[in-house]
């Protein structure tokens, strides 16, 4: 029994630390979130800035300096923004639409 002694420690402490390690926002922890680089986004909340309007997602960065896990870079085809950054929070009042919303228009079109 004796030399069971450190596996059952290391799984025990790997199961008390595990869930504490899942909810700590440690840096480099990759968010999940619900838009992928290349979708379509329009908002769903008419308070929104960009409501009525439509933005494709160019990246989402992992921020350290604010105080949510992530940060959506967004380009607007047609609305002018004072920013092309956008917090998480825009996950919850807004929705994917079809890429067709978010082509690039060619110059002279």
């Amino acid at each position: 029994m004796k030399q069971y002694q450190p596996l059952i420690a290391a799984v025990i402490l790997a199961a008390l630390t595990s869930p504490a390690l899942a909810e700590f926002d440690y840096p480099g922890r990759v968010y999940s979130s619900k838009y992928k680089p290349g979708d379509c986004i329009t908002p769903t909340d008419q308070a929104h800035a960009f409501y009525g309007h439509y933005a494709r997602v160019e990246g989402v960065l992992d921020s350290e300096k604010t105080s949510e896990p992530g940060v959506y870079v967004l380009w607007f085809p047609v609305y002018q923004s004072r920013t092309n950054l956008y917090g998480i929070g825009i996950e919850e009042k807004s929705q994917k639409v079809s890429d067709d919303f978010c082509v690039r228009q060619q110059v002279g079109e």
